[in-house]
């Protein structure tokens, strides 16, 4: 059975709580119905004592590594997942047993606020070919709720578009990696963007769909698989103290068209008509607000996340449940 590496970034304090958000984390990939899992956590200068938390959980397949943060660091999460990233991509002995290493096949990335559905690992290594995969995902609250599902596109695969096709609705967080794809995307981040690292330690937001748009200029340059599987992996959280929480509005503005320029050449407000009107159409009715301002989103989206949570009771009550399942215990 092939070896999956997932690579979790954190960062805790005693005032940040993120260890207890962090404990659904780790149970998520314990969970994992995939056996073969090699959980690398690394840890990110935190205050809180990381390796502890991680010894009394009396898991073999739980790595630890830490790094120290250097003054001029941005508060991301890059520099500790590109650390992590390197050490599957060189399968380093002091992380991974002979045989794990040799059976390394695949890498995955969680946030250790976010949760793993139970057969996340074992769906998206049966999905992977010679280059990635991604899944739908799931939005939950800090209150518990679901409020929708952010599903995938299969028609800018099957186009090759995905890399210039809705790019903001590429799920990111769900991405696997083929190890080989993986080492084909090291080398291509530094040869055409100079950047040390899968993760562009540069940015300070937008860097997982920084990751995924490289990602895909990639498996375009060499002509390798990308894959969509239609089914939810990663449930992602949204909460007030995440990192992406905490970013200006006009912050995330002015990364959004850093980000364009690197890989598009312009500015995301030079969007041409054909593009705004596939991004107005991709999602309907709320994609249409996706230009509106900032202030007025704001206000929509407690009334889309409501009507799409019920949206999800009645359509698929199914999946509405297992997704509550996987949150509640």
């Amino acid at each position: 059975m092939a070896t999956v590496a997932v690579v979790t970034p954190i960062y805790a304090t005693p005032e940040n709580g993120r260890l207890e958000l962090f404990r659904h984390t780790l149970r998520s990939v314990q969970q994992q119905t995939h056996h073969n899992v090699v959980y690398l956590v690394v840890d990110d200068g935190s205050t809180a004592d990381v390796q502890k938390f991680l010894r009394e959980s009396r898991d073999s397949r739980v790595r630890y590594i830490r790094r120290e943060k250097f003054p001029t660091d941005l508060k991301t999460a890059s520099n500790a997942l590109n650390l992590g990233i390197d050490c599957c991509i060189g399968r380093d002995r002091e992380i991974f047993s002979t045989g794990e290493a040799e059976d390394l096949a695949a890498v995955a990335f969680l946030h250790s606020d976010d949760l793993f559905v139970p057969n996340s690992v074992e769906l998206r290594i049966k999905n992977l070919q010679n280059g990635f995969v991604f899944t739908d995902m799931a939005l939950f609250t800090s209150s518990g709720k679901i409020p929708r599902i952010r599903y995938g596109d299969t028609v800018s695969v099957a186009n090759k578009t995905y890399a210039t096709k809705n790019p903001r609705e590429f799920n990111h967080h769900t991405i696997m990696w083929s190890l080989p794809f993986l080492r084909y995307l090291r080398e291509f981040t530094a040869r055409k963007y100079n950047q040390y690292g899968v993760f562009d330690p540069r940015l300070f937001h937008g860097e997982d769909r920084d990751i995924s748009l490289s990602s895909s200029e990639a498996a375009i340059e060499g002509n390798l698989t990308v894959n969509y599987a239609p089914f939810v992996s990663v449930i992602y959280r949204t909460h007030p103290k995440s990192i992406s929480g905490e970013t200006l509005d006009e912050d995330v503005a002015v990364q959004g068209n850093l980000i364009s320029l690197k890989h598009f050449g312009r500015e995301e407000i030079n969007f041409d008509v054909e593009k705004i009107l596939d991004r107005m159409l991709s999602n309907p009715p709320w994609s249409i607000g996706a230009f509106l301002p900032e202030r007025m989103k704001k206000r929509i989206r407690p009334i889309r996340d409501f009507i799409g949570d019920i949206e999800l009771h009645a359509t698929n009550p199914k999946l509405w449940r297992s997704l509550e399942d996987c949150i509640t215990h």
